[in-house]
């Protein structure tokens, strides 16, 4: 790997790691902060450059620059015999890390999860070893993390957030700069030339902000380490990496919310806005929730509505999405999918399957769906109920085309998310 910086290194890193696999394959954004006397913090931008995609990564001439960085990359695999790790479950990551390399480099985010897994477990080589230079709670003089930045936008703009709020997506003009000016509020300072930045940039700048909170160089601003620390399993032939913490962070005191309150008052029309989530008993759903079979989990959605008291179709609709967001959200079972069929049945439970009719049933469930509330999905943005809905045939199940013409996400980013989610389809759902 190469790295574009050319003058002295920052000593707190912010680094938006890209996927080395990618036929398109992007430069790594790459931030670094440099404390002044006054509190704030210089930002300075520049770039790594993958090496061939089909050779062992070289961090050589990384390792100079490396003094406190967080990585928004996946450091391990998950614990055998795991689909995710327990940091990706509390933070609602998009991206899973399962027990085992990924094999299909074509599926959403695999691409992404082995170029993380492979620069850490260079870099944790090349950094003496034994993960002693990885940060974790076990290990405070680590000099390498990991962030998830869908998590830490959140929790940056929380003190001035409404609950019924959102930051707009940040692939927008909007987002963009109300990002920027949330890292401003936060003591980064920028070149007059730097502009708005890219969101690769403004990730890495958030992660840089969490290096040095860390170190305990941003003032109000606290981090800390979520799920299992990082450690080489020798049980496996090939000694892997598993697991490994991310880093969090929480704003503290009160000059800082008052400056994050005040960004985001200036651009309260840019904010979207949600319902509130409906919460029912939540010791009805835990079972199913827990389940990995599609018919528990369909039982479970049954059991949420009923504990929501919803008995019209379009508070059944609601209530059903609450579920889907719950599910999804941390701590959840993960990402889930409803066949249309599914969807009329969970909605209709009263009614007849339309055998022979689907066209126009789907058609009404649809509307019913485009009808629901927007609501707030972690790390993802602003949803509505047809978010989750798809065709139950097909080789590829996405939401229909007209879905995207309104929807606040593109398919690339849907995918991302729903691309491996599990579908439950009419069959699952009991009658």
């Amino acid at each position: 790997m190469k790295t574009t910086l050319t003058g002295p290194c920052p000593p707190f890193l912010g680094v938006d790691l890209t996927d080395r696999y990618s036929q398109r394959r992007k430069p790594i954004d790459v931030c670094g902060l440099s404390p002044r006397t006054d509190g704030t913090l210089d930002a300075t931008f520049w770039q790594w450059k993958w090496g061939p995609a089909d050779q062992p990564i070289v961090v050589r001439r990384l390792l100079p620059e490396l003094n406190d960085a967080m990585l928004d990359a996946p450091q391990g695999l998950a614990d055998s015999p795991e689909r995710m790790r327990v940091c990706e479950r509390m933070v609602g990551a998009a991206g899973k890390t399962p027990f085992e390399r990924p094999r299909d480099i074509s599926q959403p985010f695999a691409g992404f999860v082995l170029s993380g897994l492979d620069l850490f477990d260079a870099l944790e080589r090349a950094l003496d070893g034994e993960g002693s230079q990885l940060a974790s709670s076990v290990n405070v003089t680590g000099k390498v993390g990991e962030v998830y930045p869908g998590d830490l936008w959140p929790r940056l703009a929380a003190p001035g957030l409404m609950a019924d709020r959102l930051l707009p997506k940040k692939t927008s003009r909007e987002g963009r700069l109300i990002r920027r000016e949330l890292l401003k509020a936060a003591g980064v300072r920028f070149e007059p030339t730097f502009g708005e930045g890219t969101h690769d940039q403004l990730d890495a700048c958030l992660a840089a902000i969490v290096a040095a909170a860390r170190r305990c160089k941003v003032p109000d601003l606290e981090t800390h380490p979520v799920g299992k620390p990082i450690y080489r399993d020798y049980r496996d032939s090939n000694y892997k990496l598993r697991e490994g913490e991310m880093y969090r962070l929480e704003v503290t005191g009160e000059p800082l919310r008052n400056k994050i309150q005040g960004v985001l008052d200036k651009f309260a029309k840019s904010l979207v806005g949600i319902a509130p989530t409906l919460h029912p008993d939540r010791s009805r759903a835990a079972a199913g929730l827990r389940s990995a079979v599609a018919q528990a989990q369909a039982r479970s959605a049954l059991e949420w509505i009923w504990g929501c008291k919803s008995r019209e179709p379009a508070d059944r609709a609601v209530a059903l999405l609450s579920w889907l967001l719950h599910a999804a959200g941390p701590g959840g079972f993960g990402p889930l999918l409803l066949g249309y069929g599914a969807a009329w049945k969970l909605v209709h439970p009263h009614l007849p399957y339309p055998v022979g009719h689907g066209a126009n049933a789907w058609r009404e469930i649809i509307e019913i769906a485009e009808a629901t509330p927007q609501q707030g999905l972690p790390a993802f943005g602003a949803v509505r109920l047809d978010t989750f809905l798809v065709a139950e045939s097909g080789s590829r199940a996405t939401p229909g085309s007209g879905h995207w013409e309104t929807a606040q996400y593109d398919e690339e980013d849907w995918l991302k998310v729903f691309g491996e989610a599990l579908l439950i389809r009419a069959k699952d759902v009991p009658n």
